[in-house]
């Protein structure tokens, strides 16, 4: 997320809880959040979507997603790789299949 983003979900989200605390909502939001969160009987995305929303309330920053790790770009190919074949063996082979 760049500088300019990140400025901004703070400024926004700043503003939200300013409009939220003083109207005496986003203590109602979080009691409902939490209790949906902490609830056995509630549904594991619906628990985990409740987390998401507490922690953002709480103005803790969520991790991006996980990327798996790039491949070296400077490895060379499979076909690349392949040892070049001795003249002796390809005179054999060359002989096996009656080629002059």
């Amino acid at each position: 997320m760049s500088n300019a983003n990140k400025q901004a979900r703070s400024a926004a989200l700043e503003e939200f809880r300013k409009k939220k605390t003083e109207a005496g909502d986003i203590e109602a939001i979080y009691n409902r959040q939490f209790a949906i969160a902490t609830n056995s009987e509630s549904e594991d995305k619906d628990a985990v979507n409740a987390a998401k929303n507490l922690m953002t309330i709480l103005g803790v920053g969520r991790p991006g997603p996980e990327k798996p790790p790039e491949a070296p770009k400077d490895t060379p190919t499979a076909a690349a790789q392949v040892a070049p074949l001795r003249q002796e063996l390809l005179d054999a082979i060359d002989a096996k299949l009656g080629v002059k």
